[in-house]
């Protein structure tokens, strides 16, 4: 409800979406926000600060392989999340589609399928929807990746500015972290673990 009235009322401050404990089953899709910029991005997260507390989770299917998507959305931070995607045959936590451009990840978990043999991008963590997206201004740090065939599948039709720090990626089938079209791409200090 929260994110709906963002969308539909707009914002001209900084805005903060604490989320409470526990397990939510939905899906989610974030258009643009009218009003958000520098000097009112929306900030959100757990309200315990602990992302194993907060699990957003969703059964993908063929249409709908998504537990969030991006389409358009700017000056956007998710802090202390888990994403989890439950399905068998797709199982993609996040999707990006058209213009993003200052968008954070911190301190969030992303779980797809564990144990796969496969490198179909039906089960990349991160990727992206119908046409490459175009990328701006993306951060990425502190997260953990689990599972899935790829983590971050960033193949943009143009970007720049993307930053991918202090991460842990962990039990992926085909790899860890693929970027195309981008520009002043910045990864450091990932830890990448064998299982």
């Amino acid at each position: 409800a929260a994110l709906s009235d963002l969308v539909s009322n707009g914002v001209c401050d900084t805005v903060w979406i604490r989320a409470r404990a526990g397990t939510y089953f939905e899906r989610l899709v974030i258009p643009a926000i009218p009003g958000a910029g520098s000097n009112a991005p929306v900030y959100i997260e757990s309200e315990s600060g602990d992302s194993s507390t907060v699990i957003i989770s969703h059964t993908a299917s063929f249409s709908l392989n998504h537990v969030i998507r991006l389409n358009n959305a700017s000056w956007l931070t998710f802090r202390n999340l888990t994403f989890e995607a439950t399905g068998t045959s797709y199982a993609r936590v996040l999707e990006l589609e058209g213009t993003l451009s200052h968008i954070g990840f911190e301190h969030n978990r992303f779980l797809g399928r564990s144990g796969i043999s496969s490198t179909s991008s039906n089960y990349h963590l991160v990727y992206y929807y119908n046409n490459d997206p175009d990328l701006y201004y993306f951060n990425f740090s502190n997260n953990r990746f689990v599972g899935g065939s790829t983590a971050l599948y960033l193949q943009a039709s143009s970007g720049d500015h993307l930053s991918v720090h202090n991460n842990v990626f962990e039990g992926q089938y085909n790899g860890h972290i693929y970027v195309e079209e981008v520009n002043y791409v910045s990864i450091q200090q990932n830890d990448i673990l064998s299982t």
